[in-house]
Parts: C-alpha cells; structure tokens; sequence
C-alpha cells in the first residue's frame, strides 16, 4: 500500500473554509495526520483500520497578500516560497500510512469565529521539520467551530510586524466576535535608542 505524503490544492478566494475529510481505504489499514498550508495542525496519527473510515471536519483559513488594489502585504522572500500566502489552500496528508477516501470543501458559516494570530518564529507557521511553533500547533485543539489564521513571521517586532502591513490584512478580514492574539517582545528588545522597543511598540 501507499505509504507516501501528499498533497491536495484548491484554488479559492481569502477566507475560512470548513474542510470535511472522510480518511480511509478500502486497500489498506492507515495512520493519517493532516495539516493544511504551511503544516498547521488538524489531524494527528488517525488510525483506520482496512475498510474503516473516519469522517472529521475543521477550519482551515487561506489568505493572498492582498489587501487593496493598492497595497498588499510586503511578504519576506522565505514567505514566497511557501503555502501561506499563495492563491490556493492546500492540505498536505502525512504519517506513516495516509489514506483519505474524500475531500469536501465549502466557504465556512458566518458564525465561525477567527483567532488572528500575531508574532514572530515563536508563533509562525514553520515550513520545514523539525521546527514548529505553538500558531501552527493550535489548530489541533479546536473544532469547527473556530478557525486560527496565523499572520505571524520570524523576526518580526511588533512594529515591523504593523509597517508590512499585517495587521492591515488582518482589519480587512476582522468581524465582530472575533479575537486577535499578539506576542511579540523579545525581536523587540533588541532595538535600542530613544523611543523604540518592546515598551513603546507594544
């Protein structure tokens, strides 16, 4: 049987979208982890057993640099190469035996409320193993109910994380009862001089 990662993309408009995946195979018993973008956690070592399937929902957000016809996020170079910013939302099936039957995807109800997160490497969505952040972590804990949209970036401050133009993004997308989650601190205490770091950014 298959014991090999891999990937599904969907070309879909910014927004949370309520991911349904019925994991499984006819063929084969298998253990499924499923992340979606840069490797943020839904799903981890679901185990099925030959012709048993689990049918599991959750929240995935895809967004672009977009912001207006005249501005756009000033995404860093390591950022262009990666799934967070582009114009599909991709899932990426992993483990030691992936299996997955079906993918249904739909634009996810009104009322599901969004957790934007803000920060540096701490929060951001590693791209590569064996890296990982709490933001891309959190994910997992949740159910479909709520969706987590990770803004965060290595080596931000919280006044460089502002100037890209991130929180910018975050305000076109932001509606009533959603939260917004900011750690930033120790890129900006390395600034020093009048007037600037973690006191005055924060």
């Amino acid at each position: 049987g298959n014991k090999k990662p891999f990937y599904y993309s969907f070309s879909v408009p910014d927004g949370n979208y309520l991911v349904t995946i019925r994991l499984g195979s006819k063929k084969q018993a298998g253990i499924t982890t499923v992340r979606a973008e840069s490797r943020r956690l839904y799903i981890q070592n679901q185990s099925t057993k030959k012709g048993q399937f689990v049918e599991l929902s959750f929240i995935a957000n895809k967004r672009t640099p977009y912001i207006s016809k005249k501005e756009a996020v000033k995404i860093k170079d390591r950022e262009k190469t990666i799934f967070s910013w582009d114009n599909k939302l991709t899932l990426e099936f992993n483990g030691d035996a992936p299996v997955c039957e079906s993918i249904h995807i739909e634009p996810a109800p009104a009322e599901v409320t969004t957790l934007f997160l803000c920060g540096n490497s701490t929060v951001v969505d590693q791209a590569f193993e064996p890296w990982a952040s709490w933001g891309q972590m959190i994910p997992y804990f949740f159910d479909s109910k709520i969706g987590i949209a990770n803004y965060a970036e290595s080596g931000l401050s919280a006044n460089s994380f502002l100037s890209a133009g991130r929180l910018k993004k975050i305000l076109t997308q932001l509606k009533k009862g959603d939260y917004v989650f900011i750690e930033f601190g120790h890129n900006d205490q390395k600034q020093t001089g009048p007037g600037v770091g973690a006191w005055y950014s924060f």
